[in-house]
């Protein structure tokens, strides 16, 4: 009974002391300031998690990598992407720069993430990091082009990779 009883205690002062650090201002938001490494593992553990459960209900990217369809999600990439996510022609996003935490720079290497982790991603956003969700910028093939052009950016046919290298 003794050790239920301290376990419950522990779990409350836990509880207590987390409380007390967030309601007496102990943690700073300023996007100047960096997280801690608890904050970051956190909020990382709970993105992933979340993601990865929505995704796995999404069917696998209809579609293949051709030379068209990289081409066009190049395209809505450069129209829609690259003012945060960077591009040859822009080397970091000029939006990507004043977020907190940084837009990730896909330009530089692409993903090799779950194509469809990366759908959703783009489709819903992500709250409170500055990624928009573009379910009614974007129609659906729009979003799996772009995640097909992504996922192939490091690996583009030439004539692909020639017009991506082009100032836009």
């Amino acid at each position: 009974m003794r050790f239920i009883f301290g376990f419950i205690f522990a779990l409350v002062l836990c509880g207590a002391i987390g409380f007390g650090t967030l309601y007496f201002g102990f943690c700073p938001v300023n996007a100047d300031a960096d997280p801690s490494w608890f904050e970051n593992k956190l909020a990382h553990f709970a993105l992933d998690s979340y993601v990865s459960k929505q995704a796995k209900e999404l069917p696998q990217n209809p579609l293949k990598p051709t030379a068209d369809v990289l081409m066009q999600g190049m395209k809505v990439f450069k129209s829609n992407c690259a003012g945060c996510h960077g591009s040859p022609a822009d080397k970091e996003g000029a939006f990507g720069r004043a977020f907190y935490p940084k837009a990730p720079q896909f330009w530089k290497k692409g993903l090799d993430d779950d194509a469809r982790e990366l759908f959703w991603i783009t489709k819903h956003g992500i709250r409170m990091s500055g990624m928009p969700s573009m379910k009614d910028l974007l129609k659906d093939e729009d979003i799996w082009k772009v995640v097909t052009f992504i996922g192939t950016i490091s690996n583009l046919p030439a004539a692909v990779k020639a017009e991506w290298q082009k100032a836009s």
